[in-house]
């Protein structure tokens, strides 16, 4: 029976996943032929959409009650993906990213988590005016997503074009093999981009059909998230009922790194292509998302009580990896290899003591 909800548990995992995958890929469709720009794209249904599993377990656990299970998913997302995901990606090759860009979003971040705080050690709990509060601030942080974006397109646009490369034409060396290599490219991807060519032209050809799908694919993943989310806390909770470990360090520990997979297949993949200052954006983002999106959706729900254990172990572990992660760049300018290390070192270190205490 045990092994039956951890298979059941897993399936849901790759449910919420896939699921996530195809509803935020719809949507970004249906958006598009709505006529939404791609910047109010990107800055909502977008950074939503990798959220989506956090959002969902948390939520449907708020509603029926485990709360330790909502509030624990929201705060181990946060700790999986700063001293996990971004340990394992500085330690690998520490992230060059734009100064400003960095330091008002993790100004951001620290806002939502220092509002955070202070309702859970003013009033022990995140209640329904601390849900509000942080709810309010989410659709401030999505108007200032798409308020900055449009102000950074304006001023790309009015700068002036960069000077074409002319070494060609006086003196300099040009590689004999450009093109025969771009040749040998284009060959190599001819039947992936040939396929892609036949639907884009079917798409045109036939929008409402194709909307009409994208609405049904739409439709189709919610479901399926909202399936996995099911099995997700259930099995988790029987689980963790059967071999004696508690609700909170499954949700911290296991769902948490569950529901953080997006952000660890975009690390990977960012590091592949050598692009992780994409996976050190995303991750800042999704936490700050936790913070407001997912923790004010289940507290408006219902409260989530902070005891002692979430006050003076969990929290301070969250605030602790948030500032190795983000102090050294905010004054030095630049990731370290350091910061990496010390990250996974802690993470192993905090995931090891939950399930040894149990807390």
């Amino acid at each position: 029976m045990l092994f039956v909800r951890i298979l059941l548990f897993i399936i849901g995992f790759v449910l919420i996943i896939f699921g996530g995958n195809f509803f935020v890929d719809s949507a970004v469709r249906i958006a598009k032929r709505l006529k939404m720009s791609e910047i109010l794209i990107g800055a909502t249904i977008v950074s939503i959409g990798t959220t989506l599993p956090e959002l969902l377990t948390s939520s449907m656990a708020a509603a029926v009650g485990q709360v330790e299970m909502a509030a624990g998913n929201a705060i181990g997302s946060v700790i999986c993906n700063t001293a996990l995901i971004a340990g394992l990606v500085q330690a690998i090759r520490p992230s060059k990213f734009d100064y400003p860009d960095f330091r008002r979003s993790i100004l951001i971040f620290f806002l939502a988590v220092a509002i955070f705080a202070i309702f859970a050690y003013s009033f022990g709990e995140i209640g329904l005016y601390a849900g509000i509060l942080l709810s309010a601030l989410f659709v401030f942080y999505i108007v200032f997503n798409v308020v900055m974006s449009r102000r950074k397109e304006k001023q790309l646009a009015n700068e002036p074009l960069a000077p074409l490369n002319t070494e060609a034409t006086s003196g300099g060396s040009v590689d004999a093999n450009a093109d025969g290599d771009k040749e040998q490219t284009c060959q190599k991807d001819g039947f992936v981009s040939d396929i892609k060519n036949k639907i884009s032209t079917q798409r045109q050809a036939h929008p409402n059909v194709f909307t009409l799908l994208d609405i049904v694919i739409l439709v189709a993943s919610a479901a399926v998230l909202y399936f996995g989310t099911k099995l997700l806390i259930d099995n988790g909770i029987k689980i963790a009922e059967t071999i004696g470990i508690s609700e909170r360090v499954i949700s911290l520990i296991f769902i948490a790194i569950g529901t953080s997979l997006p952000e660890l297949v975009t690390a990977i993949t960012s590091l592949i292509k050598k692009h992780s200052a994409i996976s050190l954006g995303n991750i800042i983002g999704a936490n700050t998302l936790n913070i407001l999106l997912v923790v004010g959706v289940s507290a408006l729900i219902k409260p989530l009580p902070m005891d002692t254990t979430w006050l003076y172990i969990h929290l301070p572990v969250m605030a602790a990896v948030t500032l190795i992660f983000a102090l050294p760049a905010l004054i030095t300018k630049k990731m370290h290899r350091w910061q990496g290390f010390l990250l996974l070192a802690g993470y192993i270190s905090y995931a090891v003591y939950s399930l040894v205490a149990g807390a």
